[in-house]
Parts: C-alpha cells; sequence; structure tokens
C-alpha cells in the first residue's frame, strides 16, 4: 500500500507518501506458520493414507479388508491393486489443494499475449459483494493454498486500512513514508519514521528522522493491489476506531 495525503497548500513539503503495507518478514513468518499448519497437515496425510494401502497390500496386515477386496474384485492380485488405488485416490483428494494452485499457474502459462490481457481484466466493480474474496484466475492462484489467504490478504487488509484511516484523520499512522521536501530548488524525498511508532513497523534512528503525522488531509489516495480492495473497503468503519492500531497484527506467534 501507498499512500498519498494531501493537502491543499503550496508548500511541497506537505506531500507525504507512506509505505503502509505491513513488513514483508513479518507477514513471510506468519505466512509460513499458517502454511505449514494447513498445507502441511494436509500433504502428512496424504502420504500416510497412501503408505497405508501400499503397506497392507505388502504385509498383509488387514486381511480383512483384502478378503472383503478379493470377493468383490474376484482374485488377490485385483484385490491389492483396488487398495492401492483406493489409497491414491484418496491421497490425492487430501492432497489436490495443495496441488491445484501449481496446475493453475500451469495451465495460466500456457495463455498468449491476449489470453492472458483477458484473463486478468477485472469486469466488475470491485466494491460489490464484499464477503466473496477476488482473485485474478492464474495471477493469484497461490492464495489459495491452504492456510495462506489469512497471512497475505485478510491480516493485510486490516492493517493497510488502519494505515489508511489514520492518514485519513491525522493520526500516527506507525509506518515509514517519504517526506517530500526541497533542497537547492530539487524535489527530494526524505525516508523518515512517525514519531513516537512501533518499533516492529517503524524503528526510530532509521531514515532522515521523524515526521509529524499531518493533520486534516483533504484526501487520501490509496494505491493496492485488486485482492485488497473489498477487504479494506468492509473493513474500513471499524479501522477507523483502530486507526493506526497496527501492534497487534505484528505478532509472529
Amino acid at each position: 500500500l501507498v499512500l498519498f495525503p494531501v493537502l491543499l497548500l503550496h508548500s511541497i513539503a506537505a506531500s507525504p507518501s507512506a509505505a503502509g503495507d505491513r513488513p514483508t518478514d513479518v507477514t513471510q513468518r506468519r505466512l509460513a506458520n499458517s502454511i505449514s499448519g494447513a498445507s502441511g497437515g494436509r500433504l502428512a496425510a496424504a502420504l500416510g493414507l497412501l503408505l497405508t494401502g501400499i503397506i497392507t497390500t505388502a504385509t498383509h496386515v488387514i486381511p480383512d479388508v483384502e478378503a472383503a477386496a478379493a470377493a468383490v474384485t474376484g482374485s488377490a492380485a485385483a484385490a491389492d491393486a483396488g487398495i492401492v488405488a483406493a489409497a491414491a485416490a484418496g491421497a490425492l483428494a487430501l492432497a489436490w489443494p495443495v496441488l491445484a494452485p501449481f496446475v493453475e499457474v500451469w495451465r495460466f502459462s500456457q495463455l498468449d499475449g491476449q489470453q492472458v490481457e483477458d484473463t486478468v481484466a477485472i469486469k466488475q466493480p470491485l466494491q460489490e459483494d464484499l464477503d466473496t474474496p477476488f482473485f485474478v484466475w492464474g495471477e493469484d492462484a497461490l492464495l489459495k493454498w491452504p492456510g495462506a489467504l489469512p497471512p497475505l490478504i485478510d491480516e493485510r487488509d486490516q492493517f493497510m486500512a488502519r494505515v489508511a484511516a489514520a492518514a485519513a484523520t491525522g493520526v500516527n499512522p506507525n509506518v515509514p513514508a517519504y517526506i517530500a521536501d526541497q533542497d537547492d530548488s530539487q524535489l527530494i524525498w526524505r525516508y523518515m519514521m512517525p514519531e513516537g511508532a512501533s518499533a516492529s513497523s517503524a524503528p526510530a534512528g532509521f531514515g532522515d528522522g521523524p515526521f509529524k503525522p499531518l493533520a486534516g488531509p483533504s484526501a487520501v489516495v490509496g494505491v493496492v493491489g485488486s485482492a485488497h480492495v473489498k477487504g479494506m473497503v468492509k473493513k474500513w468503519n471499524e479501522s477507523l476506531a483502530a486507526a493506526g492500531g497496527v501492534e497487534p497484527l505484528l505478532k509472529v506467534e
């Protein structure tokens, strides 16, 4: 998220540009924890089911199952093959939510240039049906990975909405910003931290010093990815009440 709070003043120094997304190291660690819990469990269960089928046919440790399968198929060999096939099908069903995004990415890679443009085109207003997440087929495939959506989208929607609300209300946004300034009549952008910001998101001592948030901007322009629009709009009213309160979203469990 890049924010541009604007004041109707002639001074160029009244145009900060805030880097309003959550620090990547926090998102990466939360993503790893979430995916390992959701996707890792599925893959482990799928592997366990497949191995159980193979071991069952190899060691005959469950004779009743094999006998029932043999009665249906008419032979022990066919029964063994049926057990392995059933185990493989079950394992694939368990693992498919993890594998499907890779298949979608591969299919997307097979499209030509015009097909890609047609596929990624946004064909409906993003402000409609806020309860349904918006994904660009192919480009956003990996967001469908089990465990990926909360840290990559939901939590960052909340983080960025609170930063945007802070910029709109003159509250400490708790994120770094680039402040437009002049030096010998040359435009420069100074990387600065807001006064009193959280050390987790905007540590003091970095950049060109502290800055005070703008009070009473006439407008705030946010530049965000399409997957974040619905969540930020949906969370806007509650974000106004928690403007700049990003600390709970910076914890890594």
